[in-house]
């Protein structure tokens, strides 16, 4: 059976819950007001490109990285099939050690992908975000940071696409609270049928630590500030419950 980074499609179809054009303003916005105001973004682990469509009609130059094959092939056909360039853009290449010769104003990993590197692997690649970055560029990271204690976690929804209906089941469970890693997998159904699934073993980072290891790399990097639910007017609060798909924005400071 096919992995879930394997089956683009129906990842594609599966994850499209999210509000990409609202999103991409707030990239952009971002970008103005607490960045250089640039218009070259980079997209880490960019798998189906939810949001290049979007950005590109609206002038930014995009690009992005992602270790799947068959998220490249695919984003590139749906970039293609929209009447956009897609030559050159995408890169199949591991964001722990990547080099590219262009240089971004702004680049971004969303729904937690930063979660695959360990310490030391994240370190190695804040640094390789560093050296691709203009000056004032910012990095934004969506759900990078667990702000409360984790132990397990089920979600499940279904979504309706051309395919079918697809379903999918996200499982997570402690491996180690020393470590602080554990055992994540995703399944995906297709009409109830079970058609992919990925078992990975992931770390979370607590804002303690996440600022701890932010410190290793000053004065590099400033920390611009924490936001709930994509809303630049929502910083992060004591309510743990509330917080649901959370910014952290970076800036390199030199």
């Amino acid at each position: 059976m096919q992995g879930v980074y394997q089956a683009a499609e129906i990842y594609h179809y599966g994850f499209n819950f999210r509000d990409t054009r609202t999103e991409s303003a707030v990239l952009m916005n971002a970008a103005d007001h607490l960045g250089n105001g640039g218009r070259h973004f980079l997209e880490l682990a960019c798998g189906d490109c939810p949001y290049a469509e979007v950005l590109m009609q609206a002038g930014v130059t995009y690009h992005g990285i992602d270790l799947s094959p068959q998220m490249i092939d695919f984003s590139r056909a749906r970039l293609q099939a929209a009447g956009l360039s897609a030559d050159g853009i995408l890169h199949l290449a591991d964001m722990r050690d990547f080099a590219l010769p262009q240089r971004f104003d702004l680049a971004f990993v969303l729904m937690g992908s930063l979660h695959f590197l360990d310490n030391a692997e994240f370190l190695r690649h804040l640094d390789r975000v560093h050296a691709h970055l203009n000056p004032g560029g910012l990095y934004i990271l969506e759900w990078c940071i667990e702000y409360a204690p984790s132990v397990e976690q089920q979600s499940d929804w279904t979504e309706e696409s051309p395919l079918g209906e697809v379903g999918v089941r996200y499982w997570r469970r402690q491996r180690s609270a020393l470590h602080q890693s554990f055992d994540e997998r995703i399944e995906f159904t297709l009409d109830g049928e079970l058609v992919a699934s990925s078992t990975d073993i992931v770390h979370l980072r607590y804002p303690n630590e996440f600022a701890l290891l932010l410190q290793s790399r000053r004065p590099q990097w400033e920390m611009v500030g924490q936001f709930n639910a994509w809303d630049l007017e929502a910083p992060i609060g004591d309510d743990t419950q509330a917080i649901n798909r959370p910014l952290c924005i970076l800036k390199k400071s030199i």
